[in-house]
């Protein structure tokens, strides 16, 4: 808990108005709504977003500094240095990298890029895993467009790919190679079913006379 002097403070004389004599909350909500009154900023708060372990940040890394990504109700904060405030209105899609090989091969982590309306593109890696369903969920929530990594114009979901098996995980990896190429036009498998289909096989004499030792070819008993 913690008391406001009013009487032995000009400045919180001052704010009176926006204080209050006696704040009983958690400290980090105390110093906020302190510093709302005081500087009459609107207060940022967290979202309803929980991470895997029920945090409201996720651990990653923008270039060489690493810090913690807060979803927040109307954008994203990154800290605690470089200090970064994403807003959703200024966020044109987003990708998710390397999450086919995070579920197929037990890669730990995967990278979240932000494509910006006309500013600088932000990426932010070493993003564990086990995040991935609670980020995609909160994507979709606040309908942030979430693109392929192979082709960046369509648009993909990736829900279902964090699988146990390594046999599913590769189902789930083929499934989105196919999507991808697909997106970009590329036609896979049409060239090799072709060349199966011209495939003749050999009859059971070309069989006979090539492993058995006993076999006598027609022109061997012409010589006789």
């Amino acid at each position: 808990a913690v008391d406001l002097n009013f009487d032995a403070d000009e400045a919180a004389r001052k704010h009176a108005a926006q204080l209050r004599p006696h704040y009983d909350e958690p400290l980090y909500r105390i110093v906020a709504t302190v510093f709302k009154g005081v500087t009459g900023k609107r207060l940022v708060e967290g979202s309803n977003f929980r991470g895997y372990h029920g945090s409201q940040g996720i651990k990653a890394s923008l270039k060489a500094s690493e810090g913690t990504l807060y979803p927040l109700e109307k954008g994203f904060l990154f800290a605690p240095k470089p200090t970064l405030y994403i807003p959703h209105s200024e966020i044109a899609s987003i990708v998710f990298s390397r999450v086919e090989a995070s579920s197929s091969n037990k890669m730990r982590t995967f990278d979240l890029k932000f494509n910006m309306h006309g500013a600088q593109d932000y990426q932010f890696v070493s993003i564990n895993r086990e995040e991935h369903a609670s980020l995609e969920d909160y994507m979709t929530e606040h309908a942030i467009k979430m693109l392929s990594e192979l082709n960046e114009t369509a648009a993909v979901s990736y829900k279902g790919m964090d699988m146990d098996s390594d046999e599913e995980g590769g189902r789930a990896t083929a499934r989105a190679i196919t999507q991808g190429a697909a997106a970009l036009g590329i036609n896979s498998g049409d060239e090799d079913s072709e060349e199966d289909e011209d495939f003749v096989a050999g009859s059971e004499s070309d069989v006979m006379e090539e492993f058995d030792e006993d076999y006598v070819s027609p022109d061997d008993g012409d010589d006789e």
